[in-house]
């Protein structure tokens, strides 16, 4: 489904601690690239530091069940920005460049890789690390609509579109 730029998408949150460390962990990552991108501006083009910074909201939310979500039996359900899930989604081809060897993600492949070194992480897996995270953030489907709806009705759910996403989640490594 497209959407128009400035509105919110619900999203269905799983309650895998997991995910939420990968979802803290990226953050913490997100932040420092973009202090550095507003020192060094010239090294992180093309994204603008604030880029990285509404990648880092997002994940933000995610990770800390912000006021803005609404907590309904074991499933979160977090109404994201299309302005943030776009920078997030664009922050992730930067690193696909950087992890590609690109000349251009030059220095975020060398910061990518200096900040992951103490905790035996590379840009290709903190790549993948983002591609979890995304894998639920980017899950468009009508079942999730249907969820979301019913957890914030208070309505019983519908269990072949529950499936329908924990099959999703699973299919990318994660567990609800």
């Amino acid at each position: 489904m497209t959407a128009h730029p400035l509105t919110d998408q619900p999203r269905l949150l799983p309650t895998n601690p997991a995910w939420a460390h990968d979802t803290e962990h990226l953050r913490l990552l997100l932040e420092l690239v973009a202090r550095a991108a507003e020192v060094r501006p010239e090294r992180f083009l093309p994204l603008h530091p604030t880029a990285y910074d509404a990648a880092s909201a997002l994940l933000a939310r995610c990770a800390q069940a912000s006021p803005g979500t609404t907590d309904v039996g074991r499933e979160r359900v977090l109404p994201v920005p299309v302005f943030q899930l776009n920078a997030l989604r664009s922050v992730r081809a930067e690193l696909a460049h950087a992890r590609d060897g690109e000349p251009a993600a030059e220095h975020l492949r060398e910061f990518l890789t200096s900040y992951g070194e103490p905790f035996d992480q590379t840009p290709a897996s903190l790549l993948a690390t983002l591609d979890r995270v995304l894998a639920v953030l980017d899950l468009d489907l009508p079942a999730v609509y249907t969820v979301t709806l019913a957890l914030l009705a208070r309505r019983a759910l519908d269990p072949d579109a529950y499936e329908e996403i924990v099959a999703a989640w699973k299919k990318a490594g994660i567990a609800p």
